[in-house]
């Protein structure tokens, strides 16, 4: 139980770091394109980075080929729950996209953590 603690706050410390990067370039586009088609891009970019950030800082793990395609389903279950949130953020409360964006992150944190657990400490 205590490896798992620390794992998950070093997930949180990845994580931050992610959805800063994620922010960032979903922001940076968002001058140019559409909020919603700016978050999906920012959220493809911040999958490759939270990708080596937690195979080697929150787990660990060597980063192999195998893990790299499986990760992204790993974002599944978080991407619905994220881009919903960003939709009835922007559209429902009227919170501007990049409040949006932060919000919704820290909504999909655990569901993130359990199912990228699984795919990069149980992947063989």
């Amino acid at each position: 139980m205590k490896n798992l603690s620390f794992q998950f706050l070093r997930f949180i410390a990845a994580g931050a770091i992610n959805t800063f990067s994620t922010a960032l370039i979903s922001t940076l586009l968002n001058k140019a394109l559409a909020y919603n088609v700016s978050f999906v891009i920012g959220y493809a970019a911040g999958i490759v980075i939270s990708f080596f950030l937690n195979c080697l800082f929150t787990f660990g793990k060597r980063p192999t080929l195998k893990k790299f395609m499986l990760f992204p389903l790993s974002y599944v279950p978080n991407f619905a729950v994220q881009y919903l949130s960003v939709v009835l953020l922007v559209e429902k409360l009227c919170l501007s996209s990049t409040l949006a964006y932060f919000l919704a992150a820290i909504i999909g944190v655990p569901v993130t953590f359990i199912v990228m657990r699984f795919v990069i400490v149980k992947t063989i």
